[in-house]
């Protein structure tokens, strides 16, 4: 038998109901040239036991030698034998009636990447517009800080072997793509060999609720969206662009949009998230969620001793201060912000835009804390 056109790839840990009722539903598609490949982080509850009834010879179970934690995403990719991979969550069934066309764009396109459009339940989640790039510095670009949901990512497995060079399995080196991201970093680096391609087709739908994995949502204690643990994903996302083969100027180009996504946004975010009493709400309500629901009320009283625009302020610093430490531009990040001044004034004014328009809403905010506390 030859190799499949496509791997549907599932990682999955103490989920054994919900991981079984996605491999049966993908296992639907009747279609000869998939395979259905789980990665079991070394689940201590009946994982094993329920998947092994599962008699389709599409089907593939793997069980790593130990728990890796989120490498687990990576791992999963390289036990598939397809010559595309999809990755897709244990609760993620993938949505048949599209994939044909998906598997005609493939083949028509040939990408290094393609992301896809998904879906919770059948209402609309992530929306892509159709859109291809080509590779360097154009689909890096346009790829910009990556879509943070795994599920609908598919990547050409040739190229991803070539950057892998000979890592498999479960001992994929944790230093390589980093750690909640990893799946990020790895299409930031595919790109510099195949083009990128967006679709708005749904090929992902969540079908099952389990209970949020807290190790990956809590790292040191500290929830991984919150500014102290995003900082460590952006050095990871620094790194890789430090193994990209692209020119000064464009790296600076990237360095200035990461900056502005990725360190403004995410103390904003977390300011205005931790606030927000229809998120916080939303999160109350959602199975597996309590421990984020704490943290979020917890951080209120924490932020208010916080001048906000301070811990921007030094965040931005130790970002150009990590730039410099690894090297990234030889003259370092301020003498490139001074050779590139078009590029710097362009991006200068973005910010700006996104502060004056933060100090606005953190008015309004600051005002509601008020009256809670009257």
């Amino acid at each position: 038998m030859s190799n499949p056109k496509l791997s549907i790839c599932i990682p999955t840990f103490n989920r054994a109901n919900i991981v079984y009722k996605t491999v049966m539903s993908c296992l639907q598609y009747d279609n000869p040239d998939i395979e259905v490949v789980v990665s079991d982080n070394c689940s201590d509850d009946n994982t094993e036991s329920v998947l092994s009834k599962i008699s389709d010879n599409r089907f593939k179970y793997y069980k790593n030698n130990y728990n890796n934690g989120t490498n687990n995403l990576i791992s999963v990719l390289t036990y598939a034998t397809g010559e595309y991979l999809l990755l897709t969550s244990d609760e993620d069934a993938i949505v048949i009636e599209n994939m044909d066309k998906i598997m005609t764009v493939l083949q028509k396109i040939n990408p290094a990447v393609l992301k896809a459009s998904a879906s919770l339940f059948g209402k609309e989640y992530v929306k892509h517009r159709n859109g291809c790039y080509n590779a360097g510095f154009e689909a890096i670009r346009a790829y910009g800080c990556g879509s943070g949901y795994m599920s609908g990512y598919v990547f050409k497995k040739s190229i991803m072997d070539m950057l892998l060079d000979g890592m498999y399995g479960t001992d994929i080196d944790s230093s390589r793509f980093g750690y909640a991201y990893n799946f990020t970093n790895l299409t930031r680096e595919m790109l510099q060999y195949g083009s990128l391609c967006f679709r708005e087709e749904v090929i992902t739908n969540q079908i099952g609720i389990g209970k949020r994995d807290m190790g990956i949502h809590f790292y040191g204690g500290k929830l991984c969206y919150s500014p102290e643990m995003r900082f460590i994903t952006v050095k990871e996302m620094l790194n890789s662009l430090a193994r990209v083969d692209l020119t000064e100027k464009e790296k600076y180009i990237m360095c200035e949009q990461y900056l502005i996504r990725e360190v403004l946004n995410i103390h904003i975010g977390e300011y205005i998230t931790t606030y927000d009493d229809n998120q916080l709400e939303k999160l109350h309500n959602e199975p597996g969620s309590e421990l984020i629901y704490e943290y979020y009320v917890n951080n209120r009283r924490e932020l208010t001793k916080h001048d906000i625009f301070n811990d921007i302020n030094q965040s931005v610093g130790e970002y150009i201060e990590y730039i410099d430490k690894i090297g990234l531009f030889k003259e370092g990040y301020n003498s490139v912000q001074k050779k590139y001044l078009e590029i710097t004034e362009e991006f200068k004014m973005k910010k700006e835009k996104i502060l004056n328009d933060f100090r606005i809403k953190k008015e309004l905010i600051d005002k509601s804390i008020k009256l809670r506390t009257l």
